[in-house]
């Protein structure tokens, strides 16, 4: 399970490196190389999943949504903003109920 989830990590962050090279809007969990700019603003994007039946589906689960926070932040941002970098995630577990996810990152403008 743990090479699993290791494999999808490092396609996820070769896609976002693929993604973000395609034009300047920069994703990146930590200042993206960047040494000069400005926050313009925070952005959280919170999801609330059921609990899966088969336990090996969280981690595609989890991806998904972190894929679509990306997308949703290019969007709504990329027309006045160089990035969404600092990017973090947050995990918490309700039980075998509910899955509560967030992606929370800085939207930056260079100097």
């Amino acid at each position: 399970m743990k090479k699993f989830g290791i494999s999808l990590l490092i396609a996820g962050i070769i896609s976002v490196s693929a993604f973000a090279k395609g034009n300047d809007f920069i994703f990146s969990f930590g200042n993206g190389g960047l040494t000069s700019y400005k926050v313009q603003d925070n952005s959280c994007y919170v999801y609330v999943f059921n609990y899966p039946k088969n336990e090996k589906k969280i981690s595609d689960i989890i991806n998904r949504a972190l894929m679509t926070s990306l997308l949703r932040a290019k969007k709504q941002f990329s027309k006045d903003n160089d990035g969404f970098i600092n990017i973090k995630t947050h995990l918490k577990f309700i039980g075998k109920e509910k899955i509560i996810y967030q992606v929370c990152g800085d939207v930056i403008r260079r100097r």
